[in-house]
């Protein structure tokens, strides 16, 4: 069935950073952004009534618990607000490495940051710290096991309780890119050039992959580009490719180079009728690049799992368009331009059929599964 905006924030309305996180409790709706604060929606109808003020450092990320809300930051600190009062309660500042993910599981909160290190709180109190061999994009937790991935791989690793605490022992490395999605018995995760969703089996052994959902079309280098909490690591993305492309001592690797752009949503406009391979690329090759509105399929930056009447997953990325996908079949379902690039999708847990979802410039709306 097809997916549908029931409501969307009007251009004067939106806040005026990327929302890179959202979470819901009850009748409200929280998201975050590298602007430094949590606003807090009605999720009905989408109206602003309240904000949260984390000094003007950028929030990463954040997870809503009771009347508490955790709000991870750039600089590695946590931040609990209650909620009610809008007031800080304490800072956990154990983090060394920007915060990537804050996620609830039960009675624990749990936050993984780009050092490698995922950290098991209750309340305000650490309990236990896991140590990975790389930076966490993502990540889920188990009793037993703890999954977490990055550009390049999904790690897993089995945890083992001793008389000193938790130890991990790596059960499987495999290829793959965040963010990931575990489902009932199923891991959904990013291929590595960032272009299709692969489903793979969560028997904690093997992980055989049992189907793939080709989304996008062509290829990209998984080491440009990333997922991107703040507007300044996408600047970073671009400008590095940018710069690589004029250092090129041909046209045809330059162009190369360029052409990748089209994957983190940007288009150029190029006159290349006075470039030999030998010319002074920068000297003599005027470019104008400016963001693409619509166009190509392009890296996912966001997988959800959502129970409806079945079970549905859902992606979005610099494509501007979120979409629906089987997992019965792994075949899509509908696609649907919200006119900027997603960065967060999150369904509502009540299973009303609704999704929400956040992005660049601010993009908030609410979408219908039907």
């Amino acid at each position: 069935m097809p997916l549908e905006i029931v409501k969307k924030l009007a251009d004067s309305e939106r806040p005026k950073c990327d929302i890179e996180f959202i979470d819901i409790q009850n009748d409200r709706l929280f998201t975050s952004s590298e602007g430094g604060n949590v606003k807090i929606w009605n999720k009905e109808n989408l109206k602003a009534t309240g904000e949260l003020d984390a000094n003007q450092c950028p929030v990463t990320c954040i997870a809503v618990k009771g009347n508490i809300l955790y709000a991870g930051t750039s600089g590695g600190n946590i931040v609990l607000w209650d909620i009610e009062k809008a007031t800080i309660i304490r800072e956990l500042n154990e983090h060394q490495g920007s915060l990537a993910k804050i996620r609830v599981f039960g009675d624990l909160v749990v936050s993984g940051d780009t050092e490698g290190k995922v950290r098991v709180w209750e309340g305000d109190t650490l309990i236990h710290l896991y140590e990975t061999s790389e930076e966490v994009w993502d990540f889920d937790l188990t009793d037993d096991h703890l999954y977490s991935i990055r550009d390049r791989d999904l790690l897993v690793q089995k945890i083992k309780k001793t008389e000193r605490g938790h130890s991990l022992s790596t059960t499987k490395v495999l290829e793959a890119r965040g963010p990931m999605c575990r489902l009932d018995g199923n891991i959904a995760v990013i291929s590595r050039d960032g272009m299709d969703i692969h489903i793979l089996e969560d028997d904690k052994a093997f992980f055989k992959r049992i189907g793939i959902i080709k989304v996008g079309r062509g290829g990209g280098s998984n080491r440009c580009f990333g997922k991107s909490p703040t507007r300044k690591r996408k600047e970073q993305q671009r400008k590095a490719i940018i710069s690589s492309a004029l250092m090129k001592s041909s046209s045809s690797l330059m162009l190369e180079a360029l052409d990748r752009l089209r994957l983190v949503g940007i288009v150029y406009e190029r006159n290349l009728h006075h470039v030999s391979s030998r010319v002074n690329i920068r000297q003599r090759t005027p470019f104008v690049f400016k963001r693409k509105e619509k166009g190509q399929d392009r890296i996912i930056n966001a997988l959800a799992y959502g129970q409806q009447s079945k079970t549905h997953l859902y992606s979005g990325g610099w494509d501007n368009t979120v979409r629906s996908y089987d997992l019965q079949t792994f075949t899509p379902l509908s696609r649907l331009d919200v006119g900027q690039a997603v960065n967060c999708i999150r369904p509502d847990p009540s299973s009303s059929g609704h999704i929400f979802v956040g992005g660049n410039n601010g993009l908030l709306c609410k979408i219908l599964d039907r």
